[in-house]
């Protein structure tokens, strides 16, 4: 009771409560929307710098005290078509995918891009290694990341994730440093040309005549490893760049 009568609160007082309620939140929405719109040329800034900052960390070239840009002076993206194998400065006209059957689809991506962006890494005037785009499904995620491969077209120099959701402390050890130093090194393709790398089931023999076509398996992630087992044999094989790489190991690609 107020003042020896009932307390009630009559309708305007309650219209007055509803369209502040509405308008607080109109406002606060246009500040979100505004703040995204302001924030958006930022975040792809940053994004930008991310991505460039893994290839060059999978290329090996990567140093703290050093600006991205800077380092990344020695990179020149080039343009993959991987319908006839080529390389341009430009996207080609036609950016179309193609859908993946069953048998094909092996990393589990479900579609193929007609082009991609490929980094050609240079020491000075001399192509030293060429950093290619790979994904793949592992047990929970699709792996984004980058793998460089030397001048050779042969040897791998990195591997390295910047995108997935495996489980921390299992497939999640694809970050670890000490699994990715594996990498450099390996060996893709033997003396016939044949797809060789691999994950193994376990540890790698030391001193194993195919030591150089395999790194360790993440131990509790089978999945996970058959995951990355798998994405190369689709990224490397005649589907991908496969053709790619044959043309790098005749030397046809020097001086691009």
């Amino acid at each position: 009771k107020f003042c020896g009568r009932p307390y009630t609160m009559d309708n305007e007082s309650t219209r007055n409560v509803l369209t502040v309620i509405v308008l607080l939140c109109l406002v606060c929405s246009v500040v979100v929307a505004s703040t995204a719109v302001w924030m958006r040329p930022y975040q792809e800034a940053n994004k930008a710098a991310d991505i460039n900052r893994n290839i060059l960390q999978v290329a090996g070239l990567y140093r703290e005290d050093v600006p991205v840009d800077e380092l990344f002076r020695s990179v020149r993206t080039r343009w993959l078509d991987l319908r006839d194998h080529s390389l341009s400065d430009t996207p080609p006209t036609d950016m179309s995918r193609r859908e993946l059957s069953r048998d094909e689809d092996v990393a589990g991506i479900q579609s193929l891009e007609s082009a991609v962006k490929v980094f050609l890494v240079y020491d000075g005037a001399v192509l030293d290694q060429v950093v290619l785009p790979v994904r793949g499904y592992g047990l929970w995620s699709t792996l984004h990341g980058f793998l460089s491969v030397q001048s050779d077209g042969r040897t791998v120099r990195g591997l390295q994730f910047y995108d997935h959701k495996e489980t921390p402390g299992l497939g999640g050890e694809v970050d670890n440093p000490r699994w990715r130093a594996q990498w450099r090194d390996k060996s893709l393709f033997d003396d016939n040309d044949e797809l060789r790398l691999r994950v193994a089931k376990g540890m790698v023999r030391v001193g194993a005549a195919d030591a150089k076509f395999q790194v360790d398996g993440l131990a509790g992630a089978t999945l996970t490893s058959r995951g990355v087992t798998n994405m190369l044999k689709f990224w490397f094989s005649e589907d991908a760049y496969g053709p790619f790489l044959a043309k790098l190991r005749e030397g046809a690609l020097w001086g691009v």
